[in-house]
Formats: C-alpha cells, sequence, structure tokens
C-alpha cells in the first residue's frame, strides 16, 4: 500500500510543478512585469520634458529624470539610438533595455459607457522586447523614451539607472494616447499562458505518459498508472465535453476581471497630480502638471453640456471644447442635461472668467469621471477580485469534471 501511496505522490508532484508551478511562478513574473511597466510610464508621466536649454546648460553628470517624445533619427553602434524632436537630438543607451510596443486601439473621446469599454480591449497582447533582439528599426519609428538624463561631452544621453528603470516605448498614432494605451493595453491577456508555459505543459505530460509507461508493466501500480495518463490530459482537458462550456464561462469572467482592473487604473489616473490626503477647498483642488500649468480638480461638480459649463460649489467654469467622459454612465445620465462629476482639467483665469481646457502635456487630459474616483477604483478593484475568483472556479471545475471522466474512461481501457 506504502508503494502505491509514494507513487501516487510522485505523479501528483509531476503535474503540480510542470502545470501548476512553473507556468504560476511565469504568471506572477508577467503581471509583476508589466505592473511595473505601468507604474513607471506612470511616474515618468510626472517627470519634465527636455528643453534644449536644460540639455546644454548643464553640468557633466546626472541632471535628473525626464521624459521625451521624438522619432528614430539613427542607430549608433549595437546599443545605441538617437531620438530627435524639432532641434533637439538625444542619445538613448540601449544596453539591456526593453522596448514596449502597444496595441493599436483608438478610445472613444465622448460619453463613454462602461459597456463601450470592452468594446476597445484589443485582442493584440503588448509586446516587451529586449533591445539585444531587435534586428532593425525604420527610421522616422515614433518612440517615448523616459528615464535618468546624463550630459556627456555637452549632450543629452539617457541612460538606466539601479532601481529606476528606462522606459523606451514604440508606437504609431496620437502621443496623447500613449499613457492611456499603457494603461488600458499594457497587460497581458491571460498572464498563466507565459513564454514557460508551452514547454512546461509538454515536458509535464510527457513525463507523466512515460511514469505511466513504466509502472504499467507492474500490476501493483495499476492505480498510479491511471493517474498519470489522466493527468497528461491536462493540456487539453479544459476543450473536452462535457466540462468545455464551462471554459467560455471562465474566458468571460477572467476578461471581465481584465477590465475592471483597466478601468480602475484609468478612473484613477488624474489623481496622480494630487498628493493623497490633500484637502479641497469649496469642493475644489489645484496643482500643477510637470509642464508648470495649473490643473484642477473640480468634485461633484454639476456639468451642463449644452451651455458648456461646470458649476462648483463657488464657480461657475466654461469649457474650451467637449469634455470626454471616462466610467461607468449611470442609468439614464447619458440623456440627461446635467450630472454631477469630477472634472479634472487645465485651469485659467482670464478677465474674471474661469476657463478649464484640455493642456498642453499630451500625457495630461482633460476629462469627467461620474463619482468619486477613489472610490469607483475601489468597487473596481473588489469586482475584478470577485470574476478573477469566479473564472477559477469556472476553470477549475471544467478541469475536475474533464479529468473525473477522462479517468472513468481509462478505468475500462486499462487492466
Amino acid at each position: 500500500m506504502s508503494i502505491i501511496i509514494s507513487y501516487l505522490f510522485l505523479v501528483f508532484f509531476i503535474a503540480f510543478v510542470f502545470f501548476g508551478l512553473i507556468p504560476g511562478l511565469g504568471a506572477f513574473w508577467v503581471r509583476s512585469h508589466w505592473r511595473q511597466f505601468r507604474k513607471r510610464i506612470v511616474e515618468l508621466s510626472l517627470k519634465p520634458f527636455i528643453t534644449y536649454s536644460e540639455v546644454s546648460g548643464s553640468s557633466e553628470g546626472l541632471i535628473g529624470e525626464y521624459r521625451f517624445f521624438g522619432s528614430l533619427e539613427a542607430i549608433q553602434g549595437e546599443n545605441t539610438i538617437w531620438v530627435k524632436s524639432g532641434d533637439l537630438s538625444v542619445a538613448v543607451n540601449m544596453e539591456d533595455v526593453r522596448v514596449y510596443i502597444l496595441p493599436s486601439f483608438s478610445f472613444l473621446s465622448e460619453e463613454t459607457e462602461y459597456e463601450s469599454l470592452e468594446k476597445i480591449l484589443p485582442d493584440e497582447e503588448p509586446q516587451s522586447i529586449l533591445w539585444s533582439k531587435i534586428s532593425s528599426l525604420p527610421m522616422g519609428t515614433q518612440v517615448f523614451v523616459g528615464g535618468c538624463l546624463f550630459v556627456e561631452k555637452g549632450r543629452g544621453i539617457f541612460k538606466a539607472q539601479e532601481n529606476r528603470s528606462l522606459i523606451a516605448v514604440i508606437y504609431d498614432g496620437k502621443k496623447e494616447s500613449i499613457l492611456k494605451r499603457a494603461i488600458w493595453g499594457g497587460r497581458q491577456r491571460n498572464e498563466y499562458f507565459n513564454q514557460f508555459t508551452v514547454p512546461s505543459l509538454i515536458t509535464g505530460s510527457f513525463s507523466l505518459i512515460l511514469a505511466a509507461y513504466i509502472m504499467l508493466y507492474n500490476p501493483l501500480l495499476r492505480i498510479p498508472a491511471l493517474f498519470a495518463i489522466t493527468l497528461s490530459f491536462f493540456p487539453i482537458s479544459s476543450m473536452l465535453p462535457p466540462g468545455v462550456i464551462l471554459y467560455f464561462f471562465y474566458k468571460r469572467s477572467w476578461k471581465q476581471g481584465r477590465i475592471l482592473r483597466a478601468e480602475r487604473d484609468l478612473i484613477r489616473l488624474p489623481l496622480r497630480y494630487f498628493p493623497a490626503g490633500s484637502p479641497r477647498k469649496e469642493g475644489l483642488r489645484i496643482s500643477r502638471f510637470p509642464t508648470g500649468e495649473k490643473c484642477i480638480e473640480i468634485s461633484e461638480g454639476v456639468w451642463n453640456r449644452e451651455e458648456g459649463i461646470v458649476k462648483s460649489k463657488s464657480k461657475i467654469f466654461k469649457l474650451t471644447e467637449k469634455l470626454p467622459l471616462r466610467g461607468p454612465v449611470q442609468p439614464g445620465l447619458k440623456k440627461s442635461k446635467d450630472g454631477s462629476f469630477n472634472i479634472y482639467g487645465k485651469y485659467l483665469e482670464e478677465n474674471d472668467n474661469c476657463y478649464i481646457m484640455k493642456p498642453d502635456d499630451p500625457m495630461a487630459e482633460m476629462v469627467a469621471i461620474p463619482g468619486d474616483p477613489e472610490k469607483l477604483s475601489y468597487r473596481r478593484q473588489k469586482w475584478a477580485r470577485f470574476y478573477e475568483l469566479l473564472s477559477a472556479l469556472f476553470i477549475f471545475s471544467d478541469l475536475l469534471i474533464n479529468l473525473f471522466f477522462v479517468l472513468f474512461i481509462l478505468h475500462y481501457y486499462i487492466k
């Protein structure tokens, strides 16, 4: 009896290592990698842009963290690229740097409802590629670079530093969309399926088949052999009947959780300009964008869309252009003339009038959120966890049902 238990332990250990542990560790690495990318690009959105005067007027060495939008001008040697914008060119040391390529998709600009956000979730996954793996790039490729800037021989050069990574993003379309695309699309569809998964699944399946083949020579080891063959079906078992219907529920729940996590991060995005816990005065908070422009938060402002104004508790603000809406629209709100929102944007006072307008900073925005972003994002976090747990329940139920049927069938064929 003890030998049967020992072999069963071996079978389940092989399955756990190759079907659970290795892909699982890969999943944590992938999620952590993209989380760090999103965190880093948000941090860099708060840094100033490079100007020619800052580079030419600075002494040799590190001058700080900066960001830069430009186009690829030249590739020098193996690890240096030159990026140009207008009359300013900077070098980027790409040694051991990852280049990020984000999926292309468009954000809806007005009155975007929660259901509509799902429609713009890209099926294409983002790419993270070491510079050394990239064979060539065409001149003129649009690039965003952010990180530590040094001055060497009178020229600016970006270099990665310990604990302060260098970000290089290849993008198409408008640079105003980069940050939102990074937050929304900079995450895997399913972290379990990573670069370690396929080799691990193949190795696990063949190891179990080999173990079963050896054990079948001993009649006493029939039960461990049955479990070994059954578990070798793990990579395809989720797509087998009768449990396959649960697989589609799993995919739907997992995608919903991914949408909620992305929406959580987007809703919180305007808060990065306002220190946590900073007080509001009559429903207003005023800060500054990295470009020096004033930014404002209007809490519970009444937005009159027809007149293009927002009323706070103490002031009336004129909108210089259409105000995009982010987040779920309450039932009936879309048809309503007025509504209570948190409004964010560039703030300007002129001739006794107060204006809210689109910031000059392409990584800042003018946006309306239907409620307190802190509370909305917290609720989305809770619901995201719920859908992730629900998806786990569906996939494990799918696997359990199908593997049981495989075991049941094999029981009659393997004597």
